[in-house]
């Protein structure tokens, strides 16, 4: 019997640490009761009232007893309680002090718990068995008793083994609840014993046995029920679901515990032979070795065991649990043991291909997961165990189900990447060397993934080629020679991809190929064949055989030219030079051999774009080169040479030259050590670098510091001879061609030597005074400068542009120079002259920071001097300026001093200054939002919203009192004052310009200042939106633009709160242009108030909205509502802002209120013509029917269809496999294409996917019928007439007949079709130059109004009239065609302006007389005939 005094004795005794729940000791329970009535105390529950009178009456009788209320005197009264009957006749209370008691028992001291195990797990197993039909009194009961035994000790474990048992028993149970309860109980025994390994060891041995009761019950119940007699086959049944019920049930618990049993011995009682595992599930045990098993290896093997049963749900969620075991750190599992695991589960190829996606799933994990940990724990046991898992895995790449492609792809290519590792790469290369010894591990795995290439796996190829390209990034260079066969495979089917490609255009189906998956995904295992084992070994593996292609004894890899041009990096330099330029060269020679016959000029051709593919690849070579420092300083002559004497070569040259410069000084930059100053070209468009080279700016771990300083050394080396040859060039190229030119000046010029670029910049900027003093005195002196351009304007750009080139290496002094240059080209009126000068400045001021500060006043005397004399070709490049300067004057605490030079100014202050010189510029930048030119005035607001952040950060705002302002009801305060506040009142200041163009940029600057600092601005905006929806009223109609536009900005971004009391203004401004299309305004309006009723919903808007306009809210609302309809019935699924848009158009209250406004990126398609998606469905009230449809992807659990075959051979001899072009031919099926056997032939026609036929009009050549370059056919008698007719072969293109193309190209305008551009083909296939563009459709030289009349006059029969005098009725002609007539649609006949309408109809009475005199002809014959 358990005592309360008892118990407080046995407090007095030395306590151990103990876990977490134990740690605070023996408090007082304060907190403890606190919690529990506060979570309890209010709820309504009967369980919870009842919990806390218990707790009350407990706390009564601890009072009584004179007991402070700890958690031992708690557990103790509560457990004297429990042993009393009449509580356990009451149930509600039984369960609620069981309850009570759990909560307490993590507070309990493990000392206490120790002293009276036994009892309390007698007694708690004595309420679990008395109430075990009770599930709310099981579950707390079972909570406790795992409390308790989680406290046991070794010399405990006799007295808690019942209790523990029970608890295993009530893991199987059928009750959900319940059965979770043991469960969770099961993990805290367990992971409570994990220190102490005697308690472990009983434990484990106890679960294991309930295994090895429970586990093999389906396999025995069925085969009882086999030998049953039919009278029992109920009851077998029942056996066998209560068996395999019990099973699941227990592997559950086993996914959560199997880790965590002990690894120690536990002797397994076997009667008979040893275990043997059911077909061939062996457990292997090393030899000599004692049959003894540990815990967890013990139940693999029962687990194992349910495979062979084939059911499907005990096949997966065993191997769930395998899967945990495998997986957790915490196992006890040896590695030899997760060995021997691993090899069982292998062996279950039958698993794999019982077609049961759930289980090849879970095996798949497993084997993941198995393998991986394997290898961390040890190397060589997962080397040997991986060959067998890949051979296993990579059948499943050919899966039906999209799933299992994808599941066995993912694991292929982590195991690759986790379990391959430098030793098994160097055990591989060892055993290939020694000759006949059996393959090593990897050897075998790469054979599995070359394997999956073949023909078996055509339809996996696009799962197959990642797992492939993994395995190639993983053996690197070192592994170079193991993965020779991989890069065979890939090219075949590479260049498989590329005759289907090359198929398929001759087929007119442009870029089928490119879009075929598996061509993609091979070009990418190639490419990362290239980057991981080096352009060497794939071109030694795949030649290029470009010359042998040329002379026809080999087939050309001319495909592999782009891919190299696109992927490699980090390669030899040193081997371009050997083996490509040589190659280069030969196909020069042989162009030029060529050239001067003209029966080769295609070969010419062919040679010469072959030679620029070979030359385009070099900048690649270039890229991260880790020998450049010798084998640019061997072969920089060669280059030379080839710069100054090939000019259509120079792109290249110029590319690998501005990579060398550009990634070695990136490279030192990220080693801390800076080299010259920022690229000046960089500041060209704002534009750093294409796609293309952005992607050769990662910096590859094998380019280390040391590299980078060498490379640049001899890069440094040669400038001297390579910039005079590279500003030579640039002078003697016209200045459209010089972009390339200019950025590779500018890179090198940044890394060069002083001295070189002194001398170099000293001989620019001598030519550049005197191209200046020439254009100024228009007299050529003896020593005039003429090169650099035909006119002094072009000489003086193009000195000024090399001179900023060199610029990135000038020091300060050498810059003052510059600047001092340039100053005078800044108030030329010569908008070319004046915008390179401003171009120089603005380097200057972005990017040369010390030179500016020591400057500044250089610089702001100079800015200021140009604002009255700036040209619009230049603003662009002064906003740059203007950029600097407003920033610099706006730092905190660190702004230059300014000297304005008038006498008013002396008594002002530094800040003060400051201001007046801002905002003089600011309205210069106002006025540039309404240039010509996108990009300045892109420039112009990004300029606004620069200065509006940096302004806002120096001079935050502050909250201002309102208590005496005016500021609406329920206002009390608001934020004002600041730098931002001071930007947007000098803004402010322009709406009472004197021109409406000042006022309408006034306007526009202050919506983008709105949109971007809304929160911010909001509290500006009930003094400013009435002024300026005021303008609305304005005549000017560049104001009531850009008002609409302001007006929408405010609709968007303002709150909703805020937006409704300006609800009435915003709707009197704007309906006034309703009615008004001009310009788009009654579009703009109707889209405001679109977005409006969005926001604020339909029933605010109209009480304000007149009886004349109503209609037009109606037609907003009916559209807005067809469009939902219409959303709705396709099933879309609208995101939650869109759906919280809908709630607000039918809102009938603020509560249903969109809150917040829209978010996004500025679009400056507020203020123009055109208007969005929205807008555009608002104006016409069309949707896109078809825009929401997709097309239907297989799901990844579906089934796939699979590819095309390979058709069977028309002759008697089977195909052959091993055949090298089989690979190809496959290929050409899997693009979509048939094979060329299978096209020869006339009785197969081709299919779509749907099996329809696909009938294709294709040019044949000889004796059939074939169109011209323009479209006609030269025997159809109807194209003879239709000849020469403007547009035709455009029309001809939507006719579905040629009667009809001629009323389609006059419907059309006589458009032309414009200039399409097509490439020639190299040898294999690509586009290797331009053709001549060509036009399929002439532009008459007659006016469209002639050509308007004329339209439908074309076919109104007079051509048929017959010519002789005196004859009538209608003649074929020499064509052959037959009368007819007839008059397009035209829609201005429906006009309802009679000039409109009478001038399409004229020429129409002709053709009705006409048809009316014939007629009556024809009748009149008639009555003769009869």
């Amino acid at each position: 019997m358990v005592q309360m005094r008892s118990l407080q004795e046995a407090l007095d005794a030395p306590r151990e640490r103990r876990a977490a729940p134990s740690e605070l000791g023996d408090a007082p329970a304060d907190g403890l009761v606190a919690s529990i009535f506060a979570r309890h105390q209010k709820s309504p529950q009967p369980q919870s009232q009842q919990l806390c009178a218990i707790l009350t009456a407990v706390l009564d009788v601890l009072r009584a007893e004179g007991l402070q209320a700890t958690p031992t005197a708690l557990y103790a009264a509560l457990m004297s309680s429990l042993e009393k009957q009449e509580t356990l006749q009451n149930s509600e209370v039984t369960a609620a002090m069981c309850h009570l008691l759990s909560l307490v028992l993590g507070r309990v001291p493990n000392a206490v718990l120790r002293a009276k195990l036994a009892p309390s797990a007698q007694l708690l197993a004595a309420v679990v068995e008395a109430k075990s039909s009770e599930a709310p009194i099981v579950k707390p009961a079972l909570a406790c008793l795992c409390q308790v035994l989680a406290a046991a000790t070794a010399a405990d474990w006799l007295a808690a083994a019942p209790a523990f048992n029970l608890l295993l028993g009530f893991c199987v149970d059928t009750r959900p609840k319940v059965r979770k309860a043991a469960q969770a109980g099961l993990v805290d025994v367990l992971a409570g014993a994990q220190a102490q390994q005697a308690v472990l060891s009983h434990a484990s041995e106890a679960v294991v046995k309930v295994c090895q009761r429970v586990l093999p019950g389906p396999e025995a119940a069925a085969r009882a029920a086999a030998a049953a007699p039919s009278k029992k086959r109920a009851q077998a049944e029942a056996a066998i679901t209560k068996a395999v019920s019990d099973t699941l049930h227990l592997l559950e618990a086993l996914k959560q515990t199997l880790f965590l049993l002990s690894g120690k011995a536990a002797l397994l009682q076997h009667t008979g032979a040893p275990l043997e595992a059911v077909d061939c599930l062996m457990w292997t045990v090393a030899p000599g070795l004692e049959r003894s098993c540990p815990s967890a290896a013990s139940i693999c093997e029962l687990l194992l065991k349910l495979f062979p049963l084939r059911q499907p749900l005990l096949s997966r969620h065993a191997s769930d649990a395998l899967s945990a075991l495998a997986a957790s750190s915490a196992s006890h599992l040896s590695p030899r043991a997760l060995s021997e695991l691993v090899a069982a589960v292998v062996q279950q190829e039958a698993a794999f291909d019982r077609k049961d996606l759930d289980l090849t799933l879970a095996l798949t994990r497993f084997l993941e997961t198995a393998l991986t940990r394997l290898h961390e724990l040890d190397a060589a046991l997962s080397a040997a165990r991986l060959p067998r898992a890949v051979h296993l895995l990579v059948p499943q790449l050919g899966a039906e189900q999209d799933t299992a492609r994808f599941a066995a792809s993912q694991c292929l290519r982590n195991l690759v990447n986790e379990c391959i590792d430098e030793d098994m790469i160097a055990a591989a290369l060892e055993r290939g060397a020694g000759g006949g010894k059996a393959p090593a591990p990897l050897q075998s795995v790469v054979s599995a993934v070359e394997g999956s290439l073949g023909a078996r796996y055509q339809d996996a190829w696009e799962s197959c080629l990642p797992v492939v390209a993994e395995l190639i990034e993983r053996l690197g260079r070192p592994g170079a020679a193991l993965a020779g066969g991989l890069v065979q495979r890939v090219g075949e089917l590479c260049a498989g991809a590329e005759d289907a490609d090359e198929e398929g255009a001759e087929a007119g189906e442009e870029g089928a190929g490119a879009r075929d998956q598996v061509a993609v995904a091979a070009q990418n295992a190639l490419g990362a064949a290239m980057r991981a084992l080096g352009p060497e070994a794939v071109l030694a593996a795949l030649p290029l055989n470009l010359i042998e292609g040329l002379e026809g004894t080999a087939e050309a890899r001319t495909w592999l030219l782009p891919l190299l041009r696109l992927h490699v990096r980090g390669a030899h330099l040193g081997y371009w030079h050997q083996h490509l330029m040589p190659l280069a060269r030969t196909l020069a020679n042989r162009a030029g051999v060529a050239a001067r016959d003209p029966a080769r000029k295609r070969e010419a051709s062919i040679c010469l774009a072959l030679e620029g593919q070979v030359w385009a690849t070099l900048p690649s070579f270039a890229s991260w080169a880790l020998d450049t420092a010798e084998a640019f300083r061997q072969h920089a002559k060669e280059l030379a040479a080839v710069f100054e004497r090939r000019p259509e070569v120079r792109p290249a040259i110029l590319t690998a030259l501005r990579r060398l410069c550009v990634q070695n000084k990136l490279a030192l930059k990220a080693h801390g050590q800076q080299v010259g100053f920022p690229d000046p070209s960089n500041v060209r468009d704002d534009e750093a670098c294409v796609e293309e080279e952005q992607a050769h700016l990662d910096i590859p771990d094998t380019y280390t510091q040391e590299v980078a300083q060498r490379n640049l050394k001899a890069v440094q080396a040669l400038a001297r001879n390579w910039l005079p040859l590279l500003l030579n060039a640039f002078l003697s190229t016209p200045p459209a061609a010089r972009t390339q030119l200019e950025a590779t000046i500018s890179a090198y010029a940044c890394v060069a030597d002083a001295a070189t670029l002194a001398q170099l910049f000293r001989a620019a900027i001598t030519k550049l005074i005197k191209v200046t003093e020439q254009a100024q005195s228009g007299e050529l002196g003896p020593d005039a400068v003429l090169e650099g351009g035909d006119t002094p304007t072009e000489r003086r750009c193009t000195f000024m542009e090399a001179s900023l080139a060199l610029a990135g290496g000038l020091d300060d002094k050498a810059l003052a120079t510059l600047h001092k240059a340039a100053r005078p080209g800044l108030q030329e009126k010569d908008p070319a002259v004046q915008k390179k000068a401003y171009k120089i400045l603005a380097y200057i001021c972005e990017h040369r920071g010390a030179y500016m500060e020591a400057h500044f006043q250089d610089v702001l005397e100079t800015v200021v001097a140009g604002m009255a004399t700036s040209v619009s070709a230049a603003k662009r490049y002064r906003l740059r300026c203007l950029k600097a300067v407003i920033l610099a004057l706006a730092r905190p605490g660190s702004a230059p001093a300014v000297e304005l030079g008038d006498d008013d100014s002396d008594a002002m202050s530094p800040e003060d200054k400051a201001k007046q010189v801002v905002a003089s510029m600011v309205g210069e930048i106002i006025l540039c939002v309404k240039e010509s030119n996108k990009k300045t005035r892109l420039a112009a607001y990004q300029l606004l919203v620069e200065i509006g952040h940096a302004l806002h950060e120096a001079q935050p705002p502050v909250l201002i009192d309102a208590a005496d302002e005016d500021m609406g009801e329920g206002s009390t305060a608001r934020v004002g004052g600041g730098g931002l506040h001071t930007l947007f009142t000098m803004v402010l200041g322009g709406l009472v310009g004197a021109t409406p163009h000042m006022v309408s940029a006034s306007v526009m600057a202050l919506a983008r200042l709105l949109f971007e600092f809304a929160p911010t601005l909001a509290g500006l905006v009930p003094e400013l939106l009435p002024a300026v929806v005021m303008l609305l009223r304005s005549k000017a109609r560049e104001v009531i633009k850009s008002v609409l536009g302001f007006v929408k900005v405010v609709v968007m971004r303002l709150p909703v709160d805020s937006l409704m009391p300006f609800i009435p203004q915003i709707m009197e401004g704007i309906l006034l242009w309703c009615e008004d299309s001009k310009n788009k305004f009654r579009l703009k309006v109707r889209v405001i108030l679109e977005r409006l009723a969005r926001r604020c919903g339909f029933e605010a808007l109209e009480p304000h909205i007149p009886e004349a306009h109503r209609k037009l809210l109606t037609h907003i609302r009916k559209q807005t509502g067809r469009k939902e309809r219409r959303k709705s019935e396709a099933g879309s699924q609208m995101d939650w802002e869109e759906a919280e848009e809908t709630r607000s158009r039918t809102s009938r209250g603020a509560q249903t209120q969109a809150k917040t406004a829209r978010t996004g990126d500025w679009d400056e398609g507020v203020f123009s013509d055109e208007e969005g998606e929205d807008a555009g469905t608002v104006a016409s009230g069309k949707t896109a029917k078809t825009a929401g449809r997709q097309s239907a992807a297989p799901s990844r659990g579906g089934r796939r269809q699979p590819a095309g075959r390979l058709p069977a051979s028309q002759s008697a001899e089977p195909v052959d496999l091993l055949d090298m072009d089989v690979s190809r031919k496959l290929a050409r099926v899997a693009a979509g294409r048939a094979p060329a056997s299978s096209r020869e032939g006339g009785d197969d026609f081709e299919r779509d996917g749907a099996g329809r036929m696909v009938i294709k009009e294709e040019k044949v050549k000889g004796g059939k019928r074939k169109r011209d370059d323009h479209g006609f056919d030269e025997d159809d008698s109807d194209f003879e007439d239709l000849k020469g007719f403007t547009g035709l072969s455009l029309a001809l293109k939507g006719a579905k007949s040629v009667a009809l193309a001629p009323s389609i190209a006059a419907s059309l305008g006589n458009r032309s079709l414009g200039a399409k551009s097509a490439g020639a083909k190299t040898l294999g296939g690509k586009y290797l130059g331009a053709r001549s563009a060509k036009s399929a459709g002439g532009r008459s030289a007659r006016s469209e109004q002639q050509r308007g009349r004329e339209r439908g006059m074309q076919h109104s029969g007079d051509r048929f009239r017959a010519k002789k005098k005196g004859t009538g009725g209608d003649v074929k002609g020499s064509s052959g065609v037959e009368p007819y007539a007839y008059w397009p649609l035209d829609r201005k006949m429906l006009n309802r302006r009679q000039q409109k309408s009478k001038g399409a109809q004229k020429g129409l009475e002709k053709i009705i007389a006409a048809a009316k005199d014939g007629a009556a002809k024809g009748r009149k014959a008639k009555r003769a005939k009869t």
